[in-house]
Formats: structure tokens, sequence, C-alpha cells
């Protein structure tokens, strides 16, 4: 009875163990089908949930089974007795090795197992399957933890090789010659790194002594010296890849700002300024507006101390280009900077104003705002369809002393010539200081678009100072203005006006921000006069670029080369578009200063007044009056003839010095 007792208790343990097992499994089963669910890579989760419940459910109940399997075993055999001890050990031994069989669903007794026949048939079935891939064997052979690690290891490996093509892609954008230094071998991997490295690099270029202390670091690691241009390409290169500029508008910026400023306007480029309105006076005050969209949630203060008209809005509610004081024309949605040439122009009432070039009709709208609608403006823009916004922007703001025209802005001087008061030029530009509404500037901009660009700038300047009058009271202004930073389009501009017209720079009145204009700029020398126009930065006074020039008109007619205040108003003459600064433009033999210089009577051998020629006039004139009327006829024809062959010469001359 004691073996029997003991025999008794060792299979009660097993089957306990079993059952645990058993438990232990079906735990192991749903914690797997849960966790791929919610991961989301699971296509029995995702596609087929209702088959692997099924399935879940078929396993469960085979468990169970087979707990109900081994129960009766031990019940027979713990009935059988102990009359034969060996031969029941080796029972024993038998039957533990068919409950693990039976357990594991592996006995293959004529097919007819309790679980492995259709088990087998189902994963035939659905060999696409990660349930069926894994198998209960795996589950039961490793535990969770091992599991956990497994799938860490594989989150880890797939994260070193992004980490890995992220870098591969940097240094493939950032390509670096074979004989530089180690130090600057490294490719930053991401855009801190990037930034401080291009900072860094301009720091070097603008300190020389830094620069030297560099060189001779390199010299002292038996590196070959780093020359200042391959410094400057590598700087280059750098901002290009950082923030997508082509090569002609990196050179021209790095001319024109330091290292300090290039770097801050990039990145002020690349977020967009702050929205700004302005109030329509002639329909309610800035006070009574502001209230207004108070109430409708938007968040506004007072633009600045220069303007009493001006709105900044950080927040609201509503759209602000659909409100119904929007509609009604009591504000206008204008940039800063695009306010600042109307303060500059300053028109007064009863004044006649141009707008060369008016469209889309926000500075016009202000100008007649000022104005407080008395007076004339006539606003101008060669595109009929950009006319139309015009028409739609002065009904909505209630403007009616405009008359509206669409006329190439260079021919306006041959039906108004000296007609107006003020004129307001906002020229076409490049747009290389409102890259934040438009990034196609940043690689659409070469040298002959530049060109062309301040060529077209230079003939609106002429034109909108020959269509100002000199002799007006209360005007006689122009102002210039750009939406562009880049020299080559604003103080080369009004440099050039300023040496083939009677003009000067004056000093703008109504607003105290800006910088100075430039009067040296590379190896140009321009008027010191220019340093009274203004710039405006993105970087420095949170609106778009901007430059603005205010000329003032002395007197009518052309400037020429020699006689720059001649009594006399010199002739207009036809001049090559393509003539910048040049010394011999307006060049013409009856120049008053041209007859001062000694090489006169070389340049022009007709028109000697040596005695010898004098001579030969009297005597001519001698013959004529004693010769009968015949020969008077043909001496006189000699000297018609002699007259009309010096005027072809002098044309020629004349032409040719053009």
């Amino acid at each position: 009875m004691g073996r029997q007792a003991e025999r008794s208790d060792i299979g009660a343990k097993k089957g306990k163990g079993k059952k645990r097992m058993a438990v232990q499994n079906s735990i192991r089963v749903a914690d797997k089908i849960s966790k791929k669910a919610l991961k989301g890579d699971d296509p029995v989760a995702r596609k087929t949930t209702s088959r692997s419940r099924k399935r879940f459910a078929k396993r469960s109940r085979l468990a169970e089974e087979k707990l109900e399997l081994i129960s009766k075993l031990e019940d027979e055999g713990s009935a059988e007795g102990s009359d034969d001890l060996p031969d029941d050990d080796f029972g024993d031994e038998d039957n533990d090795s068919k409950k693990l069989q039976l357990f594991d669903g592996e006995i293959d007794d004529g097919g007819g197992g309790i679980g492995g026949q259709d088990d087998e048939e189902e994963e035939a079935g659905d060999d696409d399957d990660e349930y069926d891939e894994d198998g209960d064997s795996s589950d039961s052979n490793e535990s969770i933890a091992t599991k956990s690690k497994n799938i860490l290891k594989q989150d880890a490996n797939v994260r070193c090789q992004a980490e890995k093509e992220l870098r591969l892609n940097i240094a493939q954008d950032n390509e670096y010659s074979d004989d530089e230094p180690m130090e600057t071998m490294s490719v930053p991997t991401d855009l801190k790194s990037l930034k401080a490295q291009i900072s860094a690099r301009l720091d070097l270029l603008n300190n020389s002594k830094a620069f030297e202390k560099y060189q001779k670091k390199l010299l002292s690691v038996n590196e070959e010296p780093l020359r200042r241009s391959d410094l400057i390409k590598k700087v280059q290169q750098d901002l290009q890849s950082l923030y997508s500029y082509n090569d002609f508008l990196v050179e021209a910026l790095m001319d024109l700002f330091t290292s300090k400023s290039i770097l801050q306007f990039m990145e002020a480029s690349e977020s967009e300024r702050p929205l700004t309105i302005r109030t329509n006076t002639l329909k309610t005050r800035r006070k009574d507006l502001a209230q207004c969209l108070i109430n409708r949630g938007v968040n506004l203060d007072p633009l600045g101390p220069w303007t009493k008209v001006g709105l900044v809005i950080y927040r609201s509610q509503v759209p602000i280009g659909a409100t119904p004081e929007y509609l009604a024309g009591h504000y206008v949605i204008q940039g800063a900077s695009s306010m600042l040439p109307v303060i500059a122009l300053a028109p007064k009432s009863d004044e006649k104003v141009l707008d060369l070039c008016a469209a889309p009709g926000m500075k016009t709208s202000y100008i007649a705002q000022l104005m407080k609608n008395t007076g004339m403006v006539l606003a101008n823009d060669p595109n009929e369809n950009r006319c139309k916004a015009i028409v739609g922007n002065l009904h909505r703001t209630g403007v009616s002393n405009t008359v509206i025209c669409s006329l190439d802005g260079r021919k306006m001087p041959h039906f108004y010539r000296s007609h107006f008061d003020r004129v307001l030029v906002d020229a076409p530009c490049s747009g290389s200081g409102v890259i934040s509404k438009d990034t196609s500037v940043k690689s659409s901009k070469d040298a002959l678009q530049l060109q062309r660009i301040f060529t077209v700038q230079r003939e609106l300047l002429l034109a909108a100072i020959d269509s100002c009058s000199s002799a007006s009271e209360s005007g006689g202004f122009i102002v210039y203005s750009t939406c562009s930073v880049l020299v080559e389009e604003n103080e080369a501009v009004v440099d050039y006006a300023l040496k083939h017209r009677h003009v000067v720079v004056v000093p703008i009145a109504g607003f105290d921000i800006g910088e100075e204009g430039f009067a040296k700029y590379k190896s140009h020398r321009f008027h010191p006069s220019l340093k009274l126009s203004k710039r405006f930065y993105p970087h420095l006074h949170n609106m778009d670029g901007f430059f603005i020039c205010k000329l003032q008109k002395k007197k009518e007619g052309v400037k020429t080369a020699f006689a720059e205040e001649s009594d006399e108003e010199p002739q207009v003459n036809k001049k090559s578009k393509n003539s910048f600064n040049d010394k011999n433009d307006n060049f013409t033999p009856d120049s008053p200063s041209l007859k001062k210089t000694k090489n006169y009577e070389k340049a022009f051998p007709e028109q000697e007044t040596t005695p010898a020629r004098k001579k030969t006039k009297k005597e001519m004139s001698q013959r004529i009056e004693e010769q009968p009327e015949v020969q008077q006829k043909e001496d006189i024809e000699k000297v018609d003839h002699v007259k009309q062959k010096s005027r072809k010469l002098k044309k020629v001359f004349s032409a040719r010095k053009v």
C-alpha cells in the first residue's frame, strides 16, 4: 500500500504539472495574438479575426479534452492495484509517455489522434499565416522574455539601418575634396551641426587673424593650406544644400551680407511674415475697426509708431479675408513694407499723382486715402488682366478720384510729359526680398534675367522722371521702390537716373526705420546722396525685403556729359539700351563746352574758324558779286553743296559718338 500511495501521489503531481502547462500554453497563445493585433502587422488580426478566434477556441477545446483524458488515465492507473510491481512500473512509464504524446498532440494511431491531423491540415492550408509558421511548439520552448528580447533586437537593427541610410544621403549631398583636412571631412548629420559648420567657416572668412591661425594649424598637421577661394566655395555649397539656393543668388547674397547676417536673412526668408492690414480711413477709423475685429475673436495690435492705420494680426478665429468689414472695404490686407513707399511719397489733396505700376491697387487706394478722394490719381499697369484687380479693389474701398489705364510705363512721357506733381514707381523686380512668399526665386533667377530686369527698371524710372513736373509748387517728387535687396536693382538704377536726369535724392520723412543705402558696393562707387535711401530686411525689421528712394526733380530735360548745368536745354538724343555710365552719351558737336577744348578743330574740321577759312569765304562772296548772274548761281550752288556736305558729316560723326 505504501508503494501504491507513492505512485498515486507522483501521478497526481504529474497531472497537476500537465494541467498547469496547458493553461500556460493557452495564455501564451492569447498574448501572442493580442500583441500582433496591437502592432497592426498580423494578417490574422486585421483580416481574418473570426478564423483566428475559431482556431483559438478549437485549441482550448483540445486542451480541455487532453486534460480529461489525462485524468481518466490517472484513474485507471490507480484502480489497477499493485499485483506485479515491475509490470506496474513499466506500465506507468508507458502511461507517462502516452500522456506526454497526447498533450503535445503527436499520437498517430491510425490517424485518429486528438489534435494531430486537424492541426496539420490547417497549417498546410495557412502557410502564409505568421501564427501558423510559429506553431505551438515554439510557444512551449521559448519564453515571453526571450521573444521580447528578439523583438527589441529587431527594432534596434531597423533603427541602425535607418541611421546609416540617413548618413549616406547626407554624405552624397556634401561632396568634399580628397585633400581636405580631417576636421572638415566630417559630415554633419543634422541641420544644427550644418548651420554651426557654416557659421564657423563664415567667421573664418571675415576674421583674417583667425584664418591665419587656421592656416598655421593645418601646416602643423602637415596638411596643405586651405585657400580663401576654396573656403568660399565650400560655404556656398553648404548654403545651397541647406536652403536650396542657386549659385548666382548665393554669390549675390554673400557679397551683400556679412557672415552673421546672411544666415539670419536666409533663415528669416524661410518663415512667413506677420499678417498686417491697413485701415481704410475713407470708411472707418482704426479704433472702431480694431474693436469690431476683437469682438470677432481676432488678436491684434497696432503695427508701429510710424503708421496710424496699420494693424498686425497674431491669431484669428475667422478668416481675415472674408469678414463683413473686409467685404465692406473697411480694411485691406497689405504688407507692412508695401505701406512705406506711399508714406514716403506723402501725396496731398488736390494734386495729380501717377502710380506707374499700380496692380493690384493697394498702394493706389492708399494714395487716394491720403488725398481724401480729392485731386486725380492715374493708376497704370501694362497688363490688362491685372487692371481688373485694380478696379475691384478701388470699388470695394470707395475710391472715386482714380483713373485706370493700361499702357507701357516706358511710353508714359509721350502722353503726359511733365504733367504730374508726384509719381510712384513700384518697379517689377526679381523678388529677392519676398522669398518667403515665392520660394521659386531661389532657383529661377540668374545673371541674364537680372540684367533684363534692371534694364526695364532704368527705363521706367527715367519715364517717371520725365512725366513729373519740376514746376510743381507742392510736388516734383518721385519715389522709386522695389521688393528686392540686390544692389543692381536699387542703388545702381537710381545712380543711373542721377547721371541722366536733373534729379537729386532727398531725405525720406514719415518714418525713422530702415537701414542706409549703399554708396559703395564691391568695385562700384555710387553718388554719396544714396545713403539717404532706405533698405528693409526680414531678419532686422520683420517685414519683407524692400528698397525705397525719394527723388526731387530740379529741372526739365536730359543731362549731358559735358554741360550738366548749362542754361540751354540740351536736345534729347537716342541712346543705346545697354549704355551704363557712358561719358560719351549725348555727345554733339554743338556742345558749348566742347568748343572750348583744343581738339575741337581736329574733331570738326569743317567748322574751323581760322583766317584762311574766312578769307576764302570773302573771296567767294566777292566773286559772286563781280561775276554775271549765271556764274553767281553756279557759285551759290557750290556753297550750298559744301554746307550740305558739312551737315551730313556732322550727323555721321554725332551718330558714331552716340
